[in-house]
């Protein structure tokens, strides 16, 4: 089913802000301040990547939630792979 609430919509500008990253493991904290760059969010609004329906998890190749990203959730095109508890590499 399509998604229409927000990953697929920020798709593109999410893997452009991490693309610089891309091999490192980061923080669910810290993706989430990057997300906040994309929707020009101030840092410190703990709810940023629920607006935007963006999470790490929507982006990953080998976790998903609920309204994940057509594009790339669970594939091989994903933005992320899920390491451990709110640690993800950016791939």
């Amino acid at each position: 089913m399509k998604n229409t609430w927000g990953a697929d919509k920020w798709h593109e500008d999410l893997r452009k802000v991490v693309a610089q990253y891309r091999g490192a493991q980061l923080e669910k904290a810290e993706i989430d301040y990057l997300i906040g760059t994309i929707l020009d969010i101030p840092p410190d609004w703990k709810e940023k990547h629920a607006y935007a329906g963006l999470r790490p998890s929507d982006h990953c190749s080998n976790r998903t939630n609920d309204g994940d990203c057509d594009i790339c959730a669970g594939t091989s095109r994903a933005i992320f792979e899920y390491v451990s508890r709110a640690t993800y590499l950016v791939k």
